[in-house]
């Protein structure tokens, strides 16, 4: 190694610290069984690691990376289906849902407070989130907490930018019908039968 220039590890630990957050809460929102987030990581990284001489210094690291992950979360996620025979289930927080008063306008609370709403929509849009396909929550999910441009998820998951495009929308519908639907029964929002 020729005098200061930085060896392999320092290289790639350089690369890797701004983005070592944004990969962890990837993995906690996209793995099926969120123990295995350090086990998913540690793994990614040690291939990322091996494979580093195939990164070409100057191009997106960032997308370089986040395809390693994504690979070791899908198979882990995979592994977990096979495990257990079939889909997972998931339940809804238990209790009674916040009393909400109908007649005031629902986009106005949705602003003004709503954390009312979120505060128990979190394990319903994280089970939502869950039980999307894994290509579409993998592209969700990329978009969302990745802040991935569709051309950057569009390389890291090797598929067209219009499929990355195409799927980001359906899971959105998918995951908005979910939202209205728990609201709904819940009595978070107005159901039709009561308009």
């Amino acid at each position: 190694m020729a005098k200061g220039q930085p060896d392999k590890a320092e290289n790639f630990l350089k690369h890797l610290a701004p983005l070592q957050a944004t990969l962890a809460a990837f993995c906690r929102r996209w793995l099926r069984d969120r123990n295995e987030v350090a086990d998913v990581l540690q793994s990614a990284l040690a291939t990322a690691y091996r494979d580093f001489h195939l990164y070409a210094e100057g191009t997106n690291f960032r997308s370089w990376i986040f395809r390693y992950v994504t690979y070791e979360v899908l198979n882990r996620n995979r592994a977990a289906v096979r495990r257990r025979m079939g889909e997972l289930t998931r339940e809804v927080a238990a209790g009674e849902p916040p009393s909400l008063p109908m007649d005031q306008n629902v986009a106005e609370l949705l602003l003004e407070e709503p954390e009312l709403v979120l505060d128990r929509c979190d394990d319903a849009l994280a089970g939502a989130v869950h039980a999307l396909p894994d290509l579409e929550r993998s592209i969700f999910l990329l978009r969302s907490i990745g802040d991935f441009k569709y051309s950057e998820i569009a390389e890291i998951l090797e598929i067209p930018i219009g499929t990355v495009m195409g799927l980001l929308s359906r899971s959105r519908d998918r995951l908005r019908q979910q939202l209205l639907d728990y609201a709904k029964s819940h009595g978070l929002l107005p159901r039709e039968d009561r308009v």
